[in-house]
């Protein structure tokens, strides 16, 4: 399947990219920034970003890799790998990062529980993190 990059309509299908990562066309209903996380909901006719803050039952966790403004569509990184960004150091040491309670907290697991939506391939001394992305759904505790 080939996907418009262009795109100017939505869609519910997903870009699979050769280097791994996958991306969901999304219209923002916030103005976002290069390297903000959101929340990606289904809307009646595409994907929605929303602010991470904001509650949603069920939904992706995306990274902006680019300025947007609200009402905007941006193609919205939700799996894969994801270089320099900016987890602190209180990720340093743990293995998977996760969201509960709307907030994002690191958990030191084997394998992850179903909170989590990424894995921390490497925290450098700044707090700096490279991480891989889960394409998953997280379903809150409502669910």
């Amino acid at each position: 399947m080939v996907i418009d990059l262009d795109a100017t309509h939505q869609t519910f299908e997903p870009l699979y990219d050769k280097n791994g990562t996958v991306h969901v066309l999304s219209r923002l209903s916030f103005e976002a920034n290069p390297g903000d996380l959101c929340r990606v909901i289904y809307g009646p006719s595409g994907y929605i970003a929303i602010p991470f803050e904001t509650a949603a039952p069920v939904f992706f966790v995306g990274y902006i890799k680019n300025q947007c403004y609200a009402g905007g569509l941006q193609w919205i990184h939700i799996g894969g790998h994801i270089q320099s960004i900016l987890l602190g150091m209180e990720a340093e040491g743990a293995r998977f990062v996760e969201i509960r309670d709307g907030h994002i907290s690191y958990a030191n697991d084997r394998f992850g529980s179903r909170y989590a939506f990424a894995a921390i391939n490497h925290v450098d001394g700044s707090g700096m993190a490279d991480i891989t992305m889960f394409p998953r759904e997280i379903c809150d505790d409502a669910c």
